[in-house]
């Protein structure tokens, strides 16, 4: 049972980690998706500077869309603190030191592995299964401490004989 729990904290730190490491390269395509954004409604913002020297477009238009040019700089901002609170905790959850500085691959490929059969995935999910794997091996031990018990519980004959022998000589 101790090496089950050895084994559960062991798969839930690698489970941990690598929920945190998806996380941080969520927030790093995150960032760079704001940043395509900005670039955009920044040249958004100078075309529709141009419109208005030219008068097919109304100044206060233009002034609506240079608050959506600050308000993505300041979404930026936010998801820039967001990313370095993510890149932190990763750095955290391996246990390394926050001034550690390490190239995070931000390209997270899914292979086109074959999706086993129902009762295959319930065979390895119950085979490695920790919670599983020891409510079995307690369920053993109760069976075996109940038969150990009801044997107890039987009549017991104990018999004990001495045999004297007598010789006699003439």
């Amino acid at each position: 049972i101790a090496r089950l729990a050895f084994k559960n904290s062991v798969m839930t730190v690698v489970s941990s980690v690598i929920t945190t490491y998806r996380s941080l390269v969520t927030q790093y395509n995150n960032l760079n998706n704001d940043k395509k954004s900005l670039a955009n409604q920044e040249q958004q913002v100078t075309n529709d500077q141009l419109e208005v020297k030219v008068g097919q477009m109304a100044p206060s238009d233009l002034i609506q869309q240079q608050e959506n040019v600050e308000q993505t700089r300041l979404t930026l901002v936010q998801q820039e603190q967001t990313l370095r609170d993510a890149y932190y905790g990763f750095l955290t959850q391996l246990g390394l030191i926050p001034s550690t500085k390490i190239t995070i691959d931000r390209h997270i490929s899914i292979g086109h592995e074959k999706v086993p059969t129902l009762n295959n995935c319930i065979k390895v999910a119950l085979a490695h299964n920790v919670g599983y794997r020891t409510a079995l091996l307690n369920l053993n031990i109760t069976k075996r401490a109940l038969i150990t018990a009801n044997n107890a519980r039987k009549w017991s004959l104990t018999v004990t004989s001495a045999v004297t022998m007598i010789s006699q000589r003439s």
